[in-house]
């Protein structure tokens, strides 16, 4: 399977973890009801390798355009600008995610800010850097 269909089965594997979120039937998924699958569906122990993981390692792969099984700076910030995350915000989470400092990202610093971004209560946790800083919404 290309990487392409791996993100897209991945992501498949989570909509399905997903379609009973709307709990009372009114045809919409409120804010409650999100958190409710989320935390029962997705980031439970029991379905985050694959709901979460296999979409990481679906996009680290992905990501790796030249197959050297690690993220440059410029790989990463490539992927990110694709999503609509400018160099400004992604080029700093890349120094962050960099745990080891060794100036590319392995998939297992990868895997780490996945886990951090999905589950970490810490606001400094690498991870929570991501796609950048996350500031306060402004008014």
């Amino acid at each position: 399977m290309g990487d392409r269909a791996a993100i897209h089965s991945a992501f498949g594997q989570w909509w399905q973890l997903l379609e009973h979120a709307d709990t009372d039937g009114d045809g919409q998924v409120s804010r409650a009801e999100f958190i409710t699958v989320m935390e029962d569906r997705v980031t439970a122990p029991a379905h985050f390798e694959t709901a979460v993981m296999a979409i990481a390692d679906a996009v680290i792969r992905a990501a790796d355009t030249n197959g050297d099984g690690v993220l440059s700076r410029e790989e990463y910030v490539a992927m990110y600008q694709k999503l609509g995350v400018p160099e400004e915000q992604s080029g700093p989470a890349f120094e962050r995610v960099d745990l080891d400092g060794n100036g590319v990202i392995s998939h297992h610093e990868y895997r780490t800010a996945i886990v951090d971004f999905c589950l970490s209560t810490d606001p400094d946790a690498p991870g929570n850097y991501l796609l950048g800083p996350l500031g306060q919404p402004t008014a």
